[in-house]
């Protein structure tokens, strides 16, 4: 998926990111000054729980906002891994706090589990926006408790993100995992009533983890069955 090499259209994508990059900063401050405002207001407790569903929703947006713009570069091959040794550990805590605001409001529960001596080499900030649209999905499926669960493994590093929820149908996440086996994976071409999804955030996620390296089945992730019986996104990253 490249872009056009033409001097016009170039301008033209330079204008549209710029564009999105702008509304991301403005609405990073209108959530500060959200906040702000706040704790100077007496809400009765069904305000607070709209006010909760604002957070939510606004949370998202701005995540959504920062999302594209880490697609845009990707699909103009301007997105370039950065990799450097982080503490999972750490990196999962903050991943967690970063969605306590969907937790309250859909009464969902996030944790992690993680050995504390646990290091790897990942670029920071593809890892986040794939365990963003892995908890965004189980959030969307109706999940009460989400679990992310960071391992060794023979391949690499693996991150689980599982939840309790009704699970990836069971023809979907064959033909995926089949699909990014034999290097093909492409969105879904409409949207599947049954399954509820285009297929386009699992596909960025894949498309993503591929600027990991060169080798683009070194940065992967599987779908499978979480202990909990519900959906289990795995991502698996080479060290």
């Amino acid at each position: 998926m490249n872009l056009p090499h033409n001097p016009d259209q170039h301008r033209a994508d330079l204008l549209f990111a710029a564009s999105i990059h702008e509304l991301k900063n403005r609405f990073g401050l209108l959530l500060v000054n959200l906040e702000a405002l706040l704790p100077q207001l007496t809400l009765a407790p069904e305000q607070q729980g709209a006010v909760a569903s604002i957070r939510h929703d606004a949370q998202y947006i701005g995540d959504e906002l920062v999302r594209l713009l880490t697609v845009f570069k990707a699909a103009g091959g301007q997105l370039r891994a950065n990799i450097d040794q982080y503490a999972l550990e750490d990196l999962l805590e903050e991943v967690v706090a970063r969605h306590a605001t969907t937790a309250r409001a859909t009464g969902c529960m996030i944790g992690f589990e993680c050995d504390s001596e646990l290091v790897g080499f990942l670029d920071e900030g593809i890892i986040r926006v794939v365990l963003d649209t892995c908890i965004y999905n189980a959030v969307k499926a109706g999940a009460h408790q989400i679990t992310l669960r960071a391992v060794e493994s023979q391949d690499g590093l693996r991150i689980d993100v599982d939840d309790d929820g009704p699970g990836f149908p069971e023809e979907m996440r064959l033909r995926y995992n089949a699909s990014i086996d034999c290097g093909s994976l492409a969105p879904a071409r409409s949207v599947n009533p049954a399954e509820n999804t285009t297929g386009l955030g699992l596909y960025f996620a894949n498309s993503l983890l591929a600027q990991i390296c060169e080798q683009e089945a070194c940065g992967r992730l599987l779908l499978g069955v979480s202990p909990e019986g519900g959906a289990q996104a795995s991502l698996l990253i080479p060290q």
